[in-house]
């Protein structure tokens, strides 16, 4: 078969390219080449240890001959890794195309072909990888040359050499996180018979191989290694009472022998049994023939006929590593020939093949965990034990000789109907023994045998056997009274005293972890857990024997003392008809690192009163925690109510005021029916984290919500039932995110939506929270004054006394005609008398939260802080932008509300303020889109389809801007569509003619009608420069041509419209004459720097009244 196939593969590559075998097939006899040395594996990672890059060579290994190879020395001599494919690189050394070709087919394929690492030729090594990783820069090997040209230089890419499928490794990680790597035993490289230079006609004759010896660092010649393939074609049609088998190496020149051999029992498993013992258990004939010098097939008969039987569907069989092979006598083993590698064939459809590992040792034990009536661990093994899940009690056949507990193999504990039940998966063995299987006194032993043979049918190395021990939870190689040793701890925090369940409590936590796993009510008696006291809390029998053996419990109830009392002592003083178990409870907590001491409240004649001084005393010499910690000094510590924390002796706590810094949220949590509120202090609200402290007096009378103190909303909270609401306020001293040790703790509420207003639940509209002055955080800080935030605009805001602010008179003076954008959106120009803002404010009508959100994203269009929109919400100048201006009669506020798609709200009506620096002006989009809650693109909410509606807009009264101006009177401009102009309406709705116009000055210089205004080196008249005194106030003017002044005379007009659409005009002409060398410009530059100056102080003008009138937050 094997020369069948060389022939085909001498026909195929003649297709292409001169067949190296062929082509030599007609030379004389080829001189003898023969391995002389292999150079260690050396690591060429870069000086720090760091790898190399994706391309770089990491593993050199050196072959020496005895002879040359070539006539002259290249580089890559490998390059053409492809079957009659094209080279990736031109080798080194050759000079043409033709030149390449005749060093791949005189040594290059060779080099591929015949040399293999780990049983992988480099070619398929190469193929292998090619499949996962594609754009290669390189061949993954590199073989080169030496200088005399007598040996070859293998140099691994990294991704090779890194990987322990095709090297062998041990890495090491040393200080500095550096990776070291080194070669490790294993690695077997061969060069095969038929190796040979076309150069100098010397051809390799025998395999030879050799395996690495990491310790010395050196290759030793090694027996042959064979390698098999399962060969389904030679099965024909996948005959299911065969297995026909393939080797890579020609096993001898006999054929047709029959191979019923002692010797081969040891190596051919079926099923986990040798193939003589499967034969005679399932009364069959099993004969191995050999067929080829390269293969042999393994049959199955029926006993003594010459009838073949089938394998049924997912056989296995194992050929094992080491297996020889018969010789030409036909009865002893070729000495020099092994297999490498532990092959499994499993019959399906047809025979597939896997490698499994060389031998079976056991890992480890896990520990020992209590089920219902039983008790529970695992054998973990270092390879897989099973190719599925499998449950083994119902098939004890390859374990029940090879488990044994306590001296009893798996098969007498279930002969005795102690059941014991075994689950294998993977690597992994799952055993469940009845409890009576088990003594619990530190002498439970366990140990898998020699005679251990897995499901695949690999054996176990070596026995390995434990003992169990209670008292430290660990499998030891001896059963021994152990002591519970465990690492020093420290007292990190203590907790102020809360109220859980009715029940004072304070809660101790340490630096380290201090319980094995969550123990609540530790301190009760051991006959208490015994009978059931905290089995439903999850406390078993293998936790109550520790509890037992172990000196924690006892170090508990002796080594904390309360007011002078041992936790043994106050469980002692329990009333008649109390529970000596739960006057007090100490729970070692489920984050393993706290502890939580509670006393039971129904008890009145034994809770703790902490509104005096409580004294915990703890000592180093007794107390043990369950995890064998111990303190490093003595505890004794002081509970200060009045400071809400603990104190050693002598220490004196100072009060530090601090100041409410925000609020943040009035979030609804649906999955707690609550509103959220978090407050913000400069210092922290604690200085340790504390759950449900909405029964301490600061949360109670320090905070008021909707003109209710906390206090009062828990006393009489009712429903619209008029029930009262359970829990209405819960309270947490938490980092801002409620994730422990994330940030400087905070002041959480969590208020039920059930509450009334008329109780103090949160309302629709206009909440507020105030937080009385000289309020004592558990933080030794007290609150400096009071304050009160008021919820508007989508965020929480201090309220602000402006009645001792000076507002400046303001008018609005102009509406422009709507204008359509591309996107469908209308805008509208509203301008005042006087700047209106110091900065431009865009989207200003969004919510405090979105516009915060926006600002936050790397390409915001805008970005404001959160300071700066407190103060633009405590001055009112948000609500004034939202709830003043009206368009057809509905104020911004009320259009947003038409979306129905809540995150389009902030832009379904956009207002910009000063856009563009026109600091008198705001203009107001109208979106013509939206999108549906399911995406689809629909018409915008507030959309204009007709832009010759008559639209009107009204700035009510008391509409205040940043600037300090106020509107006095409601002033209102309705579109005339005919005109094209917005005009003002009377105050009594009446319409006017009058276009008369009293005067007009620029600058300051008054201008006479059909007058002359004289320039210098001016472009553009400024709107803003001109004063006109009209004879109607409720007319509008517009400049008419002073757009694009040139040098010389031009012609300006200024238009009025009256508010019945009479249109009058006043004209005048400008001079613009050029500028004088040396000359600063026109007047127009001049008053624009007196204009920046003058918006300069205002701006600071605004921070002077606000800090003056007193309503200024510093």
């Amino acid at each position: 078969m094997r020369k069948l196939k060389a022939l085909l593969l001498c026909i195929l590559a003649a297709v292409t390219v001169a067949s190296t075998v062929c082509a030599f097939a007609a030379e004389t006899e080829p001189a003898p080449l023969q391995v002389v040395s292999v150079s260690p594996i050396v690591y060429s990672d870069n000086m720090d240890g760091t790898p190399q890059g994706e391309s770089g060579h990491t593993a050199e290994i050196g072959i020496r001959f005895n002879r040359s190879l070539g006539d002259k020395m290249y580089n890559y001599v490998n390059a053409r890794l492809k079957a009659l494919g094209a080279g990736f690189l031109t080798p080194v050394g050759a000079a043409s195309v033709e030149e390449t070709a005749e060093l791949q087919d005189k040594l290059g394929d060779f080099v591929n072909d015949y040399i293999k690492l780990n049983g992988k030729t480099l070619r398929n090594a190469f193929a292998e990888m090619s499949a996962t990783v594609t754009d290669l820069p390189e061949p993954y090997f590199a073989v080169h040359m030496d200088e005399d040209r007598q040996g070859i230089r293998l140099y691994l890419d990294n991704r090779i050499a890194y990987n322990a499928d095709y090297l062998k490794q041990t890495i090491v990680t040393e200080a500095g996180s550096a990776t070291v790597r080194t070669a490790a035993d294993g690695n077997v490289l061969t060069v095969r018979a038929g190796f040979r230079s076309g150069y100098t006609n010397a051809a390799v004759t025998k395999d030879v191989s050799f395996a690495y010896d990491a310790e010395v660092k050196e290759w030793k010649s090694v027996a042959t290694p064979v390698y098999a393939t399962v060969d389904n074609q030679h099965a024909v049609n996948g005959l299911k009472s065969l297995l026909a088998v393939d080797f890579d190496t020609e096993l001898t020149t006999q054929t047709g022998l029959n191979h019923d051999l002692p010797f081969l029992n040891q190596f051919i498993f079926i099923d986990g049994l040798p193939m003589n013992e499967y034969g005679a258990a399932k009364g069959t004939d099993i004969r191995v023939n050999q067929i080829a010098p390269h293969s042999f097939n393994l049959w199955q008969f029926d006993a003594g006929t010459p009838n073949a039987k089938d394998f049924p569907a997912g056989t296995r069989i194992l050929f094992r590593k080491g297996l020889q092979f018969v010789g030409e006598d036909g009865v002893n083993p070729v000495p020099d020939l092994t297999l490498a590698e532990n092959t499994m064939f499993v019959l399906g459809d047809v025979w597939s093949q896997e490698i499994v590992a060389d031998g079976l040792s056991v890992v480890g034990f896990g520990a020992l965990t209590e089920e219902e009536k039983a008790f529970s661990f695992e054998i973990n093994f270092s390879a897989d034990i099973t190719d599925s899940k499998i449950n083994v009690a119902e098939d004890l056949g390859w374990v029940k000789e090879g488990v044994k507990i306590n001296s009893k193999t798996i098969a007498e504990w279930n002969a005795e109907q102690k059941l014991v039940t075994i689950v294998a998966e993977k690597s992994a063995l799952y055993i469940t023994a009845d409890r009576s299987v088990w003594s619990l006194d530190n002498a439970d032993f366990v140990e898998v045998c020699d005679a251990f043979v897995s499901g695949v049918g690999i054996e176990i190395v070596s026995g390995y056997s434990k003992f169990y021990n209670q008292t430290i939870g660990e499998w030891l190689d001896e059963a021994v009274t152990a002591e519970l040793n465990g690492e020093t701890v420290k007292i990190e925090t203590i907790s102020a005293f809360t109220v859980q369940s009715g029940n004072p409590c304070f809660t101790v936590t340490f630096d380290k972890p201090i319980s094995y796993k969550y123990l609540p009510h530790y301190n009760g008696d051991i006959s208490w857990h015994q009978a059931g006291g905290t089995a439903a809390l999850g406390v078993n029998d293998l936790d109550i024997l520790k509890m037992k053996v172990q000196p924690a419990h006892e170090g508990l109830l002796k080594g904390v003392s309360i007011n002078g009392k041992t936790i043994e002592q106050i469980m002692a003083g329990a009333s008649e008809g109390q529970d000596r178990n739960v006057v007090v409870m100490v729970h070692y907590n489920q984050d393993l690192t706290s502890m939580m001491f509670s006393w039971q409240a129904a008890y009145s004649d034994q809770v703790i009163d902490y509104t005096q001084d409580v004294v915990l005393t703890i000592d180093r010499s007794i107390f043990v925690t369950p995890n064998g910690g111990r303190l490093a000094e003595d505890v004794k510590l002081t509970y200060k109510n009045e400071f809400t924390g603990w104190y050693a002796d002598g220490e004196i706590p100072e009060w530090k005021n601090t100041r409410v810094e925000k609020l943040d949220y009035l979030l609804y949590m649906e999955n707690v029916d609550s509103y959220a509120i978090q407050v913000h202090f400069k210092a922290p609200a604690s200085n340790t984290e504390m759950q449900n402290v909405q029964d301490m007096d600061f949360i109670r009378n320090g905070f008021k919500l909707n003109g209710f103190t906390i206090g009062e909303i828990m006393a009489g909270a009712k429903d619209a039932d008029g029930n009262a609401v359970a829990d209405p306020v819960t309270a947490h001293l938490l980092p801002p995110t409620g994730v422990p040790g994330t940030g400087k703790i905070v002041v959480h509420f969590f208020i039920s939506a059930k509450i009334t207003e008329a109780t103090g639940g949160i309302k629709d509209k206009g909440n507020t929270l105030e937080i009385v002055g000289g309020t004592k955080l558990p933080s030794v800080t007290k609150v400096s004054r009071d304050y009160k935030f008021v919820y508007e605009n989508g965020g929480w805001a201090e309220e602000v006394d402006t009645s001792g602010i000076e507002w400046e008179e303001l008018h609005l003076v102009s509406v422009s005609k709507p204008v359509l954008s591309s996107d469908e959106n209308v805008m509208f120009t509203l301008a005042f008398d006087k700047n209106i803002t110091y900065k431009e404010l865009l989207h200003i009508n969004g919510d405090v939260s979105w516009l915060l959100a926006v600002s936050e994203q790397d390409s915001a269009p805008f970005r404001y802080t959160a300071e700066e929109l407190n103060v633009l919400s405590a001055y009112g100048i948000l609500s004034s932008l939202k709830e003043k201006i009206l368009f057809n009669g509905q104020s911004i506020a009320e259009l947003m509300e038409k979306e129905q798609n809540a995150a389009y709200r902030p832009v379904t009506v956009m207002v910009h303020v000063g856009q563009s620096g026109e600091m008198n002006t705001i203009n107001i989009a109208f979106a013509g889109k939206s999108f549906d809650a399911e995406g689809n693109s629909v018409d915008g909410a507030n959309k204009i389809g007709d832009l010759n509606a008559e639209f009107t807009f009204t700035v009510k009264a008391g509409f205040r801007t940043t600037l300090l101006g106020e509107v006095a009177k409601d002033e209102t401009f309705r579109y005339n569509p005919a005109a094209g102009v917005f005009v003002k309406e009377a105050e009594d709705g009446a319409l006017s003619g009058d276009t008369t116009i009293n005067g007009v000055y620029y600058n300051g210089y008054k201008i006479e009608k059909n007058g002359t205004l004289v320039l210098k080196d001016t472009e553009k008249l400024d709107a803003k420069l001109f004063t006109v005194l009209l004879g109607d106030p409720t007319s509008v003017f517009e400049v008419v041509g002073g757009d694009a002044l040139k040098e010389g005379d031009n012609a300006v007009v200024i238009r009025v419209t009256s508010t019945d659409g009479t249109v009058g005009e006043f004209a005048f002409t400008v001079t613009v004459q050029a500028a004088e060398k040396g000359s600063c410009g026109s007047t127009l530059g001049g008053a624009s720097l007196i204009g920046a100056c003058a918006l300069l102080i205002a701006a600071s003008l605004l921070l002077r009244k606000k800090q003056r009138k007193g309503g200024m937050v510093k």
